[in-house]
């Protein structure tokens, strides 16, 4: 079984500045507001920071109240799609992953809908019946992952997150805020459950 985790940003077109920097570029699957952080370029992820970071340089937030860019993981089980960011996703949501894929916790948040998470001795099993809101796109009803594959899949999750962290810090510059690591706001804070 291989598992990939993979990185996404949920992006609104709306944005003409986002639009024109993405324009060449398809989205991660067909029908779905999600790019892949690895085929974003460094000038529509300039463009993507500072759509997001709007409201912080318009004066409307302080960038403590800043969420970090939406979007979240596409759980892949050999070659298929299985499980997307839902509704309220965040990059910041690898958090949830690590407990999942690592300690075989159930603090599990992509979204909503969220599936339930249960462990067997070698397998994560997310549960996706929901009664109150369907996922988006078609997820199976159950999931089932190797513990070994999921781990080596967030570990897999974590070098493109570095990258992509590496990218925001050159374009740090550009995009003046009163923080050490834009990266920091825009990937990894999760201001409902801590690393450990």
């Amino acid at each position: 079984m291989k598992a990939e985790l993979i990185p996404v940003i949920e992006v609104d077109l709306r944005h003409p500045e986002v639009a024109e920097a993405l324009a060449s570029i398809s989205p991660f699957a067909v029908n779905t507001p999600f790019y892949r952080i690895t085929d974003i370029p460094l000038g529509a992820i300039k463009a993507l920071a500072k759509a997001h970071l709007q409201g912080y340089f318009d004066g409307e937030r302080i960038i403590e109240e800043q969420c970090s860019f939406f979007g979240g993981y596409v759980l892949r089980i050999d070659g298929q799609n299985t499980l997307f960011p839902q509704c309220c996703g965040e990059l910041s949501d690898i958090v949830y992953w690590k407990h999942v894929a690592k300690y075989n916790r159930g603090a599990y948040c992509n979204g909503h809908p969220a599936p339930e998470v249960l462990f067997t001795t070698d397998m994560v099993l997310f549960d996706c019946r929901v009664d109150y809101e369907e996922f988006r796109p078609y997820t199976p009803l159950e999931i089932q992952v190797a513990k070994s594959a999921l781990s080596a899949a967030y570990d897999q999750a974590l070098l493109e997150l570095e990258v992509f962290a590496r990218q925001l810090e050159q374009i740090q510059l550009e995009l003046p805020t009163p923080v050490e690591s834009i990266a920091h706001v825009l990937i990894y804070r999760n201001a409902e459950l801590s690393e450990q």
